[in-house]
């Protein structure tokens, strides 16, 4: 190949090697802080000798620990009432549901640590810290249980816990956290571990 093709058909790979230095560089500019955010996660226990598949209809347990906003109760009940139908659940007509409900809501105040990423001014871009603001959060956890219609025993419990947003956000924060924690049901089987090869 002539050496004026090889030039050309380098040129794009090092105009995009130029490109991501260059972000690289912005990003590590000095005294940059960068937050680093933490997933909000939802913890899930489950009965693994539950048959999933045969629940089909549910009842309502009745509700031990409420938002102090009724209309944010209201919101949860209805948000997942309509995830459960989505999963193909009808509420019970007979009074032998195959499963119950319930969900918790409960808020408490604590010290939440917030990390973030500093560089150095003094010590040059390569010297980054990372540092910890404490602030006073209120956190709310959700937890959602369902039960064996007939034993009565939790087969599937989801808890989500996030510091409240601004009041206004509230309510899809709490939306939101209803669906991600009935996007864990049914439970995922766990995976079966890769058979070793015979030596």
């Amino acid at each position: 190949m002539r050496p004026e093709a090889i030039m050309s058909s380098a040129q794009p790979v090092l105009a995009l090697l130029v490109a991501s230095f260059a972000a690289a560089a912005q990003a590590q500019a000095p005294g940059e802080t960068r937050r680093l955010v933490e997933p909000t996660k939802v913890e899930v226990e489950a009965d693994a000798a539950a048959d999933f598949a045969r629940y089909k209809t549910y009842a309502w347990l009745p509700v031990s620990e409420r938002p102090a906003n009724f209309a944010d109760h209201t919101r949860i009940m209805q948000t997942i009432e309509s995830e459960l139908a989505g999963k193909g659940f009808a509420k019970d007509a007979s009074g032998k549901p195959d499963v119950f409900v319930g969900y918790s809501a409960t808020t408490k105040k604590k010290v939440k640590g917030e990390s973030y990423a500093q560089n150095s001014t003094a010590r040059g871009p390569s010297d980054v810290r990372t540092m910890v603001d404490f602030k006073r959060v209120e956190e709310q956890t959700i937890a959602i249980e369902i039960r064996d219609g007939k034993s009565r025993e939790p087969v599937f419990t989801g808890t989500w816990r996030e510091p409240l947003l601004r009041a206004d956000d509230v309510a899809l924060q709490l939306i939101g956290a209803v669906k991600k924690i009935l996007a864990e049901y049914p439970p995922h089987p766990e995976a079966s571990p890769e058979p070793k090869p015979a030596p």
